[in-house]
């Protein structure tokens, strides 16, 4: 979300001397870190735990972040914004996490709690963008910017627990992983649900036994750690990559199976469409906004860019504020109408309140309201999709799916920005309408795929090691 105005203020720098072109680079590696992040954050997860994989993420976001702010260059920008892109992508590792500790019958709705606090960081976002670029710059809001994910590390490393579910389906782990949990102090399934239950005042029962861990506590040490334990310490590290490398193929076979492969490429393909559909709408709210600006002074270090005024930043508060009616459509019809008729309904009224954008010469303030309601069925749309894949794919592969997924994503955010450039730096209003409709067809296109998702999860269980059955027809 901080991209718009990261660019806007690196153009208006006159100590950076940055050029269009290399303001639009910014976006697209910030999106290729993403891609890259998005992959390792999935793999992550899956090996040594959700709690790894959101650690990790969140450290990259906070630790680069900050030295963004110190970069003197837009190449050292460009550089230390990939990182944080590569952080930014842990969020299937935290979805995930959060998702194997709900029951099924409050899932949906506790999930758009959760997804809550991704709209109102766009909000935290805009308003600081709001009170920092004018005075103190665009190193000052990367700097206040990170500030958060310091303050998450903080909490996290000592309070956060690991997912009893992949605990459970990693009951016999690799000497690899073992040695990891024994340095990070990791408990098994059992434990950690005892601890969970007695922090929240609940104690278990002292005969509770997971069945998993029995499965894992009976069987042979030999079983248990599958790795030869001859040889030195350099053969058996590289038995445990070989068998970890071996587990991340199982796990890709089984999202290419024949059970899963239409599911899976759906989701693929809908991750795709939605982060094209999504980051574009959320730059676009930017760029409009300074086509608009034509009567407003050039900033210091560009000959094309005008100055944001408080009216323009105000606009973008607003929009970004869309995201919260947004979560509210989501809310009333994730578990009502189902996952799947959410996704589809979302991406169509998504596609058009965009199509009232191509109409010319709109008067700014019914300009905004329009992309209000872009931007809420947008967030609407995103947001359901993470849901439905979080709960659609088993344990063993649900963040490698999600990892998955959000690569696909990466490459359709990463084309976002040089679409949305030529509306910046293009004053065609053909150019507009060409851009705009694409958004418009791409919308109406993923609404028919949502209704050709197989599965549908609502109130289903999550399940382990396989996908979920379809519901029987009335």
């Amino acid at each position: 979300m901080i991209l718009p105005f990261l660019t806007h203020g690196l153009l208006c720098d006159p100590h950076m001397d940055a050029t269009d072109e290399q303001v639009s680079m910014i976006s697209v590696v910030v999106f290729l870190g993403m891609l890259v992040g998005a992959f390792i954050s999935g793999v992550v997860s899956d090996l040594f735990g959700r709690r790894v994989g959101f650690l990790y993420t969140t450290a990259f976001v906070a630790v680069f972040g900050l030295l963004s702010s110190l970069a003197r260059t837009v190449a050292g920008v460009t550089m230390l914004r990939f990182m944080v892109g590569v952080g930014v992508s842990g969020s299937p590792a935290a979805i995930v996490l959060y998702t194997e500790y709900l029951p099924s019958q409050k899932r949906g709705s506790q999930l758009v709690m959760y997804l809550l606090f991704f709209s109102v960081g766009t909000l935290f976002i805009a308003a600081l963008s709001w009170a920092t670029l004018p005075t103190i710059g665009w190193r000052g809001l990367l700097a206040l910017a990170s500030i958060p994910g310091f303050v998450i590390l903080s909490l996290a490393v000592p309070f956060l627990p690991e997912s009893p579910r992949y605990l459970a389906i990693k009951s016999k782990p690799s000497r690899l992983i073992c040695s990891w949990r024994k340095f990070t102090g990791v408990d098994s399934a059992e434990r950690t649900l005892r601890r969970v239950a007695a922090f929240n005042k609940h104690p278990l029962p002292i005969d509770f036994k997971l069945e998993a861990d029995a499965a894992a506590t009976d069987a042979p040490d030999d079983e248990q750690h599958v790795v030869v334990t001859s040889g030195g310490r350099t053969r058996r590290c590289i038995q445990s990559l070989v068998l970890a490398v071996k587990d991340f193929a199982s796990d890709v076979s089984m999202l290419l199976s024949a059970k899963s492969r239409k599911t899976f490429a759906l989701v693929c393909v809908l991750f795709l469409l939605m982060a094209f559909l999504y980051y574009g709408l959320v730059l676009l709210t930017v760029a409009l906004l300074e086509t608009d600006s034509d009567d407003e002074p050039l900033c210091k270090g560009s000959d094309t860019v005008h100055e944001l005024t408080n009216w323009d930043y105000l606009q973008a508060l607003i929009s970004n504020a869309a995201e919260v009616p947004g979560l509210l459509v989501m809310f009333l019809l994730l578990d009502w109408v189902g996952r799947r008729v959410t996704l589809s309904v979302s991406f169509a009224l998504c596609g058009g309140a965009t199509a009232f954008l191509l109409i010319p010469r709109m008067p700014s303030a019914v300009q905004c309201c329009f992309v209000f309601l872009a931007r809420a069925f947008a967030l609407s749309f995103n947001q359901s999709l993470w849901v439905y894949t979080t709960e659609v794919f088993p344990t063993k592969v649900r963040a490698t799916a999600l990892g998955f997924g959000t690569c696909f994503a990466r490459i359709g955010g990463g084309v976002a920005p040089f679409m949305v450039s030529q509306v910046l730096f293009d004053s065609s209003e053909a150019v507009k309408m060409i851009i705009l409709a694409t958004c418009v067809g791409t919308a109406l296109v993923s609404a028919v795929l949502s209704l050709l998702l197989p599965l549908e999860t609502n109130s289903h269980y999550l399940t382990e090691t396989t996908l979920p059955e379809p519901a029987p027809a009335s």
